[in-house]
């Protein structure tokens, strides 16, 4: 699946191919229809943040999207494939890619 990921701070940023997520326990994987790298983003990849908090490198970005969920984790009652959702990540499983794992 296509990623934009940084290397480090102040590095240019490529589009890389990663593997599928298989979601874990807790978590769904959703198919992106879309997402976006925004301000925090950028603010990541030029490094002004650093110090709030850690950036295990490399860092993906793209924390807000929207799309599909296409697979789930160990999933409680009621969840289901193909429930439209939209959202944020706040984790380093961020991506702006077609497939993402995210807690539920």
């Amino acid at each position: 699946m296509p990623a934009a990921v940084l290397p480090d701070f102040g590095q240019p940023v490529s589009l890389t191919n990663l593997p599928i997520p298989e979601p874990g326990p807790g978590e769904v994987r959703v198919r992106g229809r879309a997402s976006s790298v925004n301000g925090f983003d950028l603010a990541v990849a030029a490094g002004y943040i650093r110090d709030w908090m850690e950036h295990r490198f490399p860092v993906v970005l793209g924390r807000d999207f929207a799309g599909t969920v296409d697979a789930l984790g160990r999933a409680p009652p009621g969840s289901r494939s193909a429930t439209r959702c939209s959202g944020w990540f706040s984790s380093q499983c961020s991506a702006t890619v077609p497939l993402a794992s995210t807690p539920w």
